[in-house]
C-alpha cells in the first residue's frame, strides 16, 4: 500500500515538472512562478550568500575603523597608603597620552582594510 502512495506522489510531481519545463513556470498558485524568479528567490536567501554579504558588511566596517586616529588615554591614580604613620594625605596624579602614528601606519592599516573589502567582494560574487 506505501509503494502505490509513493508511486502516485512520484507522477504527481513528476507531471508537476514536466509541465512547468514546457510552459516554464510552476503552478502552485493563481498565476505561478517561473523558473528564472524561483531561483533568484533561492540564491537571495541562501544562506552562503547571506554570510557573504555580512563578510562585506563587517570589511566595511573595519575598513571605517581603519582610518580612524587613535583615542587619547586618561589616567588617574589616587592613593591614600601612609608610609611610617606621615601625616601626608597620600598621593594623587593624573596623566593623558596620545599616540602619534609616524611612518604613514595610518595610510597602510587603510589600503590593507581596503584590499580585504575588495576581497569579501569578490568572494560575494563568486556565491
Amino acid at each position: 500500500m506505501k509503494s502505490i502512495g509513493l508511486v502516485c506522489s512520484l507522477l504527481l510531481v513528476w507531471s508537476g515538472v514536466m509541465s512547468a519545463q514546457e510552459s516554464g513556470r510552476i503552478q502552485f498558485g493563481p498565476g505561478g512562478i517561473s523558473i528564472s524568479e524561483l531561483a533568484g528567490q533561492a540564491a537571495g536567501t541562501h544562506p552562503t550568500v547571506l554570510a557573504a554579504r555580512e563578510r562585506v558588511t563587517v570589511a566595511e566596517g573595519m575598513r571605517r575603523q581603519a582610518g580612524f586616529r587613535p583615542n587619547p588615554q586618561l589616567e588617574i591614580d589616587v592613593s591614600t597608603t601612609r608610609a611610617f604613620d606621615s601625616q601626608d594625605e597620600g598621593e594623587r596624579s593624573i596623566g593623558l597620552a596620545q599616540t602619534f602614528e609616524l611612518g604613514g601606519k595610518r595610510k597602510r592599516r587603510v589600503e590593507v582594510a581596503d584590499a580585504a573589502v575588495e576581497a569579501a567582494r569578490a568572494e560575494a560574487a563568486d556565491t
